[in-house]
């Protein structure tokens, strides 16, 4: 399974036909200062560095997009879990920086290759009702909206619902 604009991958390496690369590469506790920093700048993400702490330490997979160079800028992360037959990806955020580059893309390609060979059958996700461009992205990939979760953002000011989508894996080609 490769995106259009895909042409090598590997584990740590993503390599587009323009010649730019990504490396991912799972993040650590050094790299918190930087993805606060990045999702500070995104309109109502509300995780907070315990949530972060949190995935960091159970059983969840969080993987960091930066480009090769030292010292560039993050450019984003993917956070899932694989639980028996299921996954669920919990974050996907891109620096907005770097937004309308297909690298939303390549870290879903790579979430969900990976939680296929750790045995993932099918993927969940929930995404905001206002989120239009991420709902364009899981609608490419193959997802379907199963649902609707009520008032399920919440901040100090206001509620949102969300999506429930679903991927069934043998959908998809690997």
């Amino acid at each position: 399974m490769q995106p259009a604009d895909i042409v090598n991958r590997s584990i740590t390496k993503v390599q587009f036909k323009s010649g730019e690369s990504l490396m991912l590469r799972p993040f650590d506790y050094e790299d918190l200062p930087s993805i606060m920093e990045m999702v500070e700048k995104i309109p109502m993400f509300e995780w907070r560095l315990e949530t972060f702490r949190t995935c960091m330490s159970a059983p969840y997979e969080c993987w960091l997009a930066e480009h090769e160079e030292p010292g560039s800028d993050k450019v984003g992360f993917v956070i899932f879990n694989v639980f028996g037959s299921s996954a669920e990806i919990n974050n996907l955020c891109v620096n907005s920086a770097f937004q309308g580059r297909g690298y939303g893309e390549a870290l879903m390609f790579y979430a969900l290759d990976r939680a296929r060979s750790l045995g993932a059958e099918n993927v969940t996700l929930e995404v905001r009702v206002s989120n239009s461009p991420a709902q364009s992205l899981y609608r490419k990939l193959g997802f379907q909206q199963i649902g609707v979760l009520r008032d399920y953002y919440t901040t100090e000011k206001s509620t949102e619902d969300a999506f429930v989508m679903k991927l069934q894996m043998d959908s998809v080609p690997e």
